[in-house]
C-alpha cells in the first residue's frame, strides 16, 4: 500500500483548559463547617451582601477550596464525553477547538491531496503511557484507563473536520475516505507522547461475491 503523506503530532493535547484560574469558594451559614473553623477565632461577616465565614486572627475570609483556588481549570480529553455529553455545550466547543488548535500547525505542513490520491486510507497510531489502575474487587472492580474508542472519537473526527476545513482533503465522506484504522503503542515516558498519522491510497481488502453471496478477501 502506497503511503502518500504523514505527520507526527508531538505531545498531542490530552487536556483542555476551561479557565485560567479557579475562583475562591467560601463558607456560608448552613454549610457543613469543618471542626477547625468552629473556634472563637471564626465568625460570619458580611461579604457581597452574604454572611461569610471570617477568620478574626488573619483578618481574612476563609476559603473553602484553598488547594484549587487560583489554579488552572482543565478537563481530560475523552471521547466518551462527546457521547455522554458535557456539563455545558460550550465545554464541548472548547474541547474541539483545543484539539484543532493543537493539530493545526502539523496539518498546515501537509499538501493538498490530489484527485488521483482518493479514496484515502488514514492510519492513526497513538504513542502514550498506559494507565491501567485497578480498584475494588469482584463486580465492583474498575479499570482506570481510557479505551481506544475514546481516543478515536475525540481525535479522529476532529482531524477529519480540520483537514476538510483546511482544504487538505475535499471532504470526509466515504467518497474520499474509505478506511480509518487506529493503534495504541505503549511508551514509558509521558514526554514521548505523540500521534503518528499516515495517509495511504486506499485499496480494498475484501470483495462481495454476488453469485454465492459471500465475502471474499482480495
Amino acid at each position: 500500500m502506497k503511503e502518500i503523506q504523514n505527520t507526527i503530532i508531538y505531545k498531542y493535547i490530552n487536556r483542555t483548559k476551561l479557565s485560567d484560574s479557579r475562583r475562591a469558594i467560601y463558607f456560608y451559614p448552613g454549610d457543613k463547617i469543618p471542626k477547625k473553623y468552629t473556634t472563637t477565632n471564626f465568625v460570619f461577616k458580611e461579604k457581597n451582601n452574604k454572611k461569610t465565614l471570617f477568620n478574626i486572627s488573619t483578618n481574612q475570609f476563609v476559603i473553602k477550596n484553598p488547594k484549587t483556588f487560583g489554579t488552572e481549570r482543565s478537563i481530560p480529553i475523552s471521547g466518551n464525553k462527546f457521547y455522554a455529553g458535557f456539563d455545558h455545550p460550550s465545554t464541548r466547543i472548547k474541547v474541539i477547538e483545543s484539539i484543532k488548535s493543537d493539530f493545526l500547525k502539523y496539518f498546515d505542513k501537509l499538501k493538498q491531496f490530489k484527485k488521483e490520491d482518493y479514496p484515502l486510507y488514514i492510519e492513526f497510531v497513538y504513542f502514550d503511557v498506559f494507565n491501567d489502575k485497578h480498584s475494588g474487587s469482584g463486580i465492583k472492580k474498575k479499570i482506570q484507563s481510557q479505551d481506544l474508542d475514546n481516543l478515536r472519537f475525540a481525535y479522529e473526527k476532529c482531524s477529519q473536520d480540520l483537514l476538510t476545513g483546511m482544504k487538505r482533503i475535499v471532504d470526509d465522506k466515504l467518497t474520499f475516505i474509505r478506511k480509518i484504522s487506529s493503534e495504541f503503542i505503549i511508551v514509558d515516558d509521558p514526554e514521548d507522547r505523540q500521534l503518528y498519522i499516515r495517509f495511504f491510497k486506499y485499496k480494498p481488502g475484501y470483495k462481495f461475491n454476488s453469485e454465492n453471496k459471500q465475502i471474499e478477501t482480495i
